[in-house]
């Protein structure tokens, strides 16, 4: 596991998992089944990212745990001691996710009521030119002014440019709550390789 960039409110962890873990989460992936759903953000730009019921599970060390889901709950330990996002005992129910070529996810936040959102990236495969990048806006969105009420334009008075990071496979993003954040559009170039993910929220 190696520390790859961090912001003050986003780190980025690479080679978090096993190569045996990987499989199993991606094989979770092929059975949850992931179906069509419609973007909460927006849903006529965004286009129909596939979703899929992923396991449930504890950042605390459980032992009865299943090998991959305590390797990445060790590794979100790492992460969030390193970000000081405070950690709650609420088990983690999360999200199997494909984005396809064509599709994307809108700048929004995730709101207050959670200490923090993570994203682990497994894609087989990802080049730079695919697109799907994680856009972050590095400040608090208190600190982006809210003068249009519209968000698009009032992004652009932020005191940060975002931070693009690349959905490497085998990747581990933590970011804070109450940051804003997009995923940019999957290019035509991806062809039928989807850029695959599990995501959840970190209760405080």
């Amino acid at each position: 596991m190696n520390e790859h960039s961090r912001g003050d409110r986003y780190l980025v962890l690479d080679d978090v998992l096993s190569e045996a873990a990987l499989t199993a989460f991606r094989t979770a992936q092929r059975l949850s089944s992931p179906r069509p759903s419609l973007s909460t953000v927006d849903r006529y730009f965004d286009g129909l990212a596939f979703r899929g019921a992923g396991p449930e599970f504890a950042i605390s060390a459980d032992p009865d745990a299943e090998a991959h889901l305590a390797e990445l709950a060790a590794a979100l330990r790492v992460a969030t001691a390193r970000l000081a996002v405070p950690v709650g005992d609420s088990p983690i129910a999360s999200t199997f996710w494909a984005y396809p070529a064509g599709t994307k996810l809108g700048w929004h936040d995730d709101g207050a009521q959670r200490a923090g959102a993570f994203t682990l990236y497994l894609s087989r495969q990802w080049r730079a030119s695919w697109g799907g990048e994680l856009d972050i806006i590095d400040c608090d969105v208190d600190a982006v002014p809210n003068v249009h009420n519209d968000l698009d334009l009032d992004l652009l008075a932020s005191p940060t440019d975002p931070i693009a990071i690349f959905p490497r496979p085998n990747r581990l993003v933590l970011m804070r709550s109450m940051t804003f954040h997009r995923i940019r559009r999957v290019d035509a170039a991806a062809g039928n390789v989807a850029r695959e993910s599990l995501t959840g929220f970190v209760a405080s």
